[in-house]
């Protein structure tokens, strides 16, 4: 999840909403919806408020999240 987010945040730099999108883009491979995405930024932006974790951690959480989604993509 930390290679992950590290990537996402390379990808995207440190905005939410970009880096929500790429993540569920990758993971998914279909694009978010527009409430996936507002959930998503829900999600790290209230972290650090909740668990005085830092915005990294918060986009680490979230990808280890949506890592154990039942609609993640893989291969065999």
């Amino acid at each position: 999840a930390r290679q992950l987010a590290q990537r996402v945040a390379g990808e995207t730099g440190q905005n939410p909403r970009d880096q929500v999108k790429r993540l569920l883009w990758l993971t998914t491979q279909r694009k978010p919806t527009a409430a996936e995405v507002d959930r998503g930024i829900d999600f790290i932006e209230n972290l650090p408020l909740k668990d005085n974790a830092n915005q990294e951690a918060a986009v680490s959480n979230y990808c280890l999240l949506v890592l154990n989604l039942n609609e993640f993509v893989y291969l065999d």
